[in-house]
């Protein structure tokens, strides 16, 4: 089958982009490893093309007719937690001069902290600040900031278990980078849209009426999921998307808030506060879901209408924490389907105008299944599992579930982590795959190798996911793609079945494939292996002293808080010592062994 034939003075349609982000903990640093190579992919990309168009017009011989010259733009940047902060990070990013963090510079730090993913993620570091301790030691420094109390004095009270002042410094160091605009990059929409999902702990309030009830008693529905919607370049936002510019400084205040709040842990990192202005929530369908549906139900903030609206929130990721459904229905509204195939779904290969790469660590693994046992109707049991059916039904997507089956379906990518584990072994795939995801996505926090393993993991399935999974059929009638000859001849993608061999292109080549002129490329297509971190038991033993001040001002914080009668507070004295020894034992039981559990300490294996 060929493909469809366009006119050569009509400007070919252009595929756009939606990069979705999914909660990360510290395992943003993989999130960030993937959006770094993925932006140098498309750099590189992009630079041969205009090269390549150039040598066309001159009838240079250098002009190269196995590169594929179709255009696809990022359109929307998009995430929750971790991601949502990457999003923010890229969207910087893209308005600056950038170098990649490349494997082969990856014994350079000076080098690395010029990358702003880099530095955020791995060295946990604001842009232009040192870094100290060896790659391989404890990361005392991150451990100490998390567990110091200038939060607690400053708050005058305990507001998160831990201290979140290194979050306030990392989004703030945003605003002293060196900004140039996103003009010069053809694969970035003039008019980025860039989003975090919220858990607006007040809420929204719903009313409406029954028309036959039997009596005017209204109906009230509160909900909790929230988005802060930001549109950079040139234009001015609508439908509640809030204005940003980077080079005039416009908004970048409210952004960086909302990264912030996007990002606290519930009860582990501090809540923050977020004040917009009403008009940007009430015109934002994401949020006001009754615009545009007449009298269907209302919809109203506290307050006077030009007074912001100001509300308390907590991790984007409690409610949403793969939110590509949201980024779908942003897409759809920003690029219409068009059915070049009209027999086939707007979803189809034939007839996708967007497509969605979703980035998740932490994909949700098949559980065990799930058998009854009259042990778990007593109430220690009960409990938690309450909390995991309201976490699981929170976060359920109907619409979604046939959709991951649909073999046509070109509208949904995945980047999860993968990791050859040994010649001989298989491979570990999902968290178990990096060191981040230890200690409940906190591990990372221990140890910045943790995170430097895991950003060039995060590069290097990146790579192969470009090489051999982000790829369309090569016979497509979609009008955006025209694939000829000798491009299949270089860059054809085959895929076994059992119906035989089908055979695809990548939607974004890696220019440098086949020469693999440079360190990195040998890396890859050699499929040497990224060493995986280990470390000793004592390793984590010298966090002790860290975590002894925080304990401390805990138990002192809670005993004025419930007001303990003095008698009790001599107790607590005198015992104190001995609960905080027991609070460290096990706290070091758990780190270890779930250290352990992820391969990162070594043990004996069972014969």
């Amino acid at each position: 089958m060929k493909n469809q034939k366009i006119n050569e003075d009509q400007k070919r349609p252009v595929l756009k982009l939606g990069i979705t982000m999914a909660g990360s903990i510290s395992a943003g640093a993989y999130i960030a490893g993937v959006v770094d190579y993925l932006l140098e992919a498309l750099d590189r990309w992009e630079k041969a093309k205009s090269l390549n168009r150039k040598y066309k017009e001159t009838n240079d011989k250098r002009f190269d007719p196995t590169l594929p010259m179709h255009d696809v733009e990022i359109e929307v940047l998009g995430g929750s937690s971790g991601g949502g902060v990457t999003s923010v990070l890229t969207s910087a990013m893209l308005n600056c001069d950038f170098k990649p963090a490349r494997y082969s510079r990856r014994d350079q730090p000076e080098y690395l902290r010029e990358n702003l993913l880099y530095n955020t993620w791995v060295n946990l570091k604001p842009p232009g600040s040192q870094v100290s301790g060896e790659m391989h030691e404890p990361d005392m420094e991150t451990v100490g900031r998390l567990m110091s109390n200038d939060d607690i004095e400053e708050e005058g009270g305990i507001v998160s278990l831990l201290n979140s002042q290194f979050i306030d410094d990392l989004a703030d160091g945003v605003k002293d980078l060196d900004y140039c605009g996103i003009g010069e990059r053809n694969y970035v929409s003039k008019n980025l849209k860039v989003f975090v999902t919220l858990s607006n702990l007040y809420g929204y309030d719903y009313e409406t009426h029954f028309k036959r009830a039997q009596s005017n008693t209204t109906y009230s529905m509160i909900n909790h999921t929230d988005m802060a919607l930001f549109q950079l370049g040139s234009g001015e936002g609508e439908n509640g998307k809030i204005p940003v510019s980077f080079t005039d400084g416009v908004n970048i205040d409210l952004m960086t808030q909302a990264a912030k709040a996007t990002s606290a842990f519930p009860i582990g990192l501090k809540a923050r506060s977020l004040a917009r202005e009403k008009d940007d929530i009430y015109s934002n369908p994401a949020i006001n879901l009754t615009r545009g549906k007449g009298d269907v139900a209302r919809f109203k903030l506290p307050g006077k209408k030009e007074e912001p609206y100001e509300s308390l929130f907590v991790d984007g990721g409690m409610l949403d924490n793969e939110p590509f459904s949201r980024m779908d229905k942003i897409l759809r509204e920003e690029c219409p389907p068009q059915l070049t195939n009209p027999r086939k779904g707007f979803r189809h290969a034939d007839n996708i105008r967007s497509t969605i790469i979703m980035i998740d660590p932490f994909p949700s693994a098949k559980r065990e299944s799930q058998i009854f046992d009259p042990k778990h109707k007593f109430i220690n049991n009960v409990i938690g599992k309450v909390y995991q059916a309201l976490r699981n039904q929170a976060v359920f997507k109907r619409d979604d579930i046939v959709r991951g089956f649909d073999p046509d379906d070109s509208s949904l990518f995945l980047i999860a982590p993968v990791r050859n584990k040994g010649e001989n072994e298989d491979r570990a795939a999902g968290k178990k795959a990096i060191a981040c995801g230890s200690f409940s996505g906190f591990g990372g926090f221990m140890f910045r190798y943790f995170r430097h393993h895991d950003f060039y993991l995060g590069r290097k399935n990146c790579q192969s996911f470009l090489r051999k999974h982000f790829a369309i059929p090569e016979d497509t009638l979609n009008p955006i793609f025209e694939f000829t000859d000798p491009m299949k001849d270089k860059y054809r993608i085959t895929k076994e079945n059992e119906d035989g061999d089908e055979y695809y292109m990548p939607i974004i080549p890696w220019v440098d494939w086949f020469s693999a002129e440079t360190d990195e490329d040998q890396f890859a297509l050699k499929q040497q292996q990224l060493p995986y971190p280990q470390i000793k038991p004592d390793d984590i033993r010298g966090f002790d002293y860290l975590f002894t001040p925080r304990i401390l001002a805990f138990q002192k914080n809670i005993l004025t808080y419930f007001k303990v009668p003095w008698q009790f507070k001599i107790l607590i004295n005198i015992f104190g010592g001995g609960i905080r020894k027991r609070i460290k034992r096990m706290l070091f039981f758990r780190i270890v062994k779930s250290m352990e559990d992820w391969e990162l300490i070594p043990t004996e294996r069972k014969k």
